[in-house]
This record gives C-alpha cells, structure tokens and sequence, in this order.
C-alpha cells in the first residue's frame, strides 16, 4: 500500500517503508496529481503550474523528468501491482485504484451519518498545514481550502462532544484547534463551554480572556457578539462578573 501524508508533513512510504523522492518538483507533482485525483491533469497544465516561468518546452521537459523521477520511486520495476502513475502524452493521474491511503482524502470524506469515533478519526489526520514549506500559491490556495474543512470538522466534533457531555475530550479538540488556528472563536467558545460544565468559572473567564488578547493582537478586533454574549451568560451563572473593557470594537470575527 502507498500511504501519503501532506498534513503537517511531506511523507511517503510503499508498504511500510519509506519512499525518498529526490527532488522539489518530484514531489510537488505528486501532490498536484493526488489534489486533483478526481480527474487526470493535462500535461500542459502541470507544466504550467510546477514551472510557470519557464518557456513551453522547458515546462514539458522538466515534467518528463519529474515524472520519471517519480515512477522510479513510487512505481519501481519489479513490483506485481498496478501503477500508481498513468500516464498519456496528453495527461497525467493517480490512479485511484490502487491500494493507497491520503490523508488529505480522510479530512476531506463526508458521510451521511457520523459517529463519535468516526469524527475524531477523520479529524485527527490533521497534522499541521497542508505541505508545509512549501510556497507556490497554488498550494498556498489549496491549504486555505482545507483549513475551511478543517474548521467544519472541528466545529462539528465539538458540537458532538459537547452534546454527548464529554468535557474533558471537549477540551482537548478545542485546544488541538487553537493550535492549528489560533483565532477561531467557536473553539475558545466550546473550552468556555466546557470548563463552565466542570464548574470552573475562573478558566471559563481566562479562555474568553485568551480568546480576546490574541484577536486585539492580530487583527485589532473584539470577540463577535456571540462570544461575549456566551460569557455573560456563563459567568452570570457562575456569579461573576464578566471582564470587558469600556471600549468596545463593534467589528467581529466569525
């Protein structure tokens, strides 16, 4: 099996051992190709986007040489199994038919109906940014693009584990969240929630307070209405008093 990880890390291993592909462009193709696996990339395309300064001829040359560069590692002779790579001289695919594992592609499946442990499994693939390191602003669209599914995952397992009254696990997803996206808001929300639950007002005024100083810090706002709002009904419960300034930015963050 070929497993590839691009979260977090660039990482490829063929039946359990490590697969070294040797150079930049190698292995930015491969990602290419396993980001648009759906449907197989016209040569000239991938010419253009891994060498977009370079003339017609180059850009083709230096993609026979990639792709050769990436066969030797991934579809090396002698192995009884159908190629990873196909290829035409109009275009170039992954094969989705082979024995392969993206972790990319578990962040990204949807199901009808999710349980618990299928949610964090499909979450917890997410190791870090998409191919960290590197630069090209197709893969820096493609990160923002994941960081969106990202976000929709984590908000949907935290509604589940706050609904399910897992504080403690609510907990340690927020922070995982926090430290892939520092200013979401709906997770310093579901910490709030959670410590309010455990009867910890204190840390329930200390997570909004985190939340507020690193939205001031980065983007010069207040937390949205919504955040505050959830403090003050929190601590009104809890007996306490909610810590806001007198000055008030009316712009939000969602």
């Amino acid at each position: 099996m070929l497993e590839i990880c691009l979260l977090g890390q660039f990482n490829v291993s063929l039946d359990g051992r490590p697969v070294d592909i040797p150079t930049r462009p190698a292995r930015l193709l491969l990602a290419s190709l396993l980001l648009h696996r759906d449907a197989p990339q016209p040569r000239e395309t991938l010419a253009d986007l891994l060498w977009p300064d370079s003339s017609a001829a180059n850009g083709r040359a230096n993609l026979r040489h990639a792709l050769w560069q990436l066969r030797a590692a991934i579809d090396p002779p002698g192995h009884d199994r159908p190629a990873y790579v196909l290829h035409t001289p109009q275009a170039i695919a992954f094969n989705r038919a082979g024995a392969y594992r993206l972790d990319v592609e578990v962040l990204e499946q949807e199901r009808p109906l999710w349980t618990t442990a299928g949610l964090m499994a499909a979450t917890e693939v997410y190791a870090g940014e998409l191919l960290p390191g590197f630069h090209e602003s197709w893969v820096v669209l493609a990160r923002e693009q994941l960081t969106v599914v990202l976000d929709r995952r984590m908000g949907r397992l935290l509604a589940r584990l706050m609904d399910e009254e897992r504080w403690d696990d609510t907990l340690v997803w927020a922070e995982r969240w926090i430290g892939f996206s520092a200013l979401s808001e709906p997770a310093y929300r579901a910490q709030m929630r959670a410590f309010a639950a455990l009867g910890d007002a204190g840390r329930v005024v200390a997570a909004y307070r985190r939340c507020r100083e690193l939205l001031a810090v980065e983007l010069g706002i207040e937390p949205s209405p919504e955040t505050r709002q959830l403090l003050e009904h929190l601590t009104a419960h809890a007996g306490r008093r909610p810590p806001f300034s007198e000055n008030r930015n009316s712009d939000r963050r969602t």
